[in-house]
């Protein structure tokens, strides 16, 4: 979560691309319910590859530092259900 919500939190912010990634999540969630292996390396694979396509659309550097800060606020979420990181 550490890695994760700060990352969220720049690329989401400039791409607006919160459908589309709850989209890739519901689809690879339903995937591994089903235990479709190959599936969910594609649909994994998929998304990882837009992440960084999104990445570098937004002008970020993919070598950069994520900055720590504070977890996403409700007018900023990141897509899903998982709850801030406690620190």
């Amino acid at each position: 979560s550490l890695l994760f919500y700060p990352a969220c939190r720049k690329i989401l912010s400039r791409m607006h691309t919160q459908k589309r990634i709850l989209d890739a999540h519901r689809r690879i969630l339903a995937l591994l319910r089903k235990r479709d292996v190959d599936g969910v390396r594609t649909w994994m694979t998929r998304h990882m590859v837009d992440f960084r396509r999104g990445w570098s659309a937004a002008g970020l550097d993919m070598d950069s530092a994520v900055d720590g800060g504070a977890p996403w606020t409700p007018a900023g979420q990141c897509p899903g259900p998982m709850a801030a990181p406690t620190r």
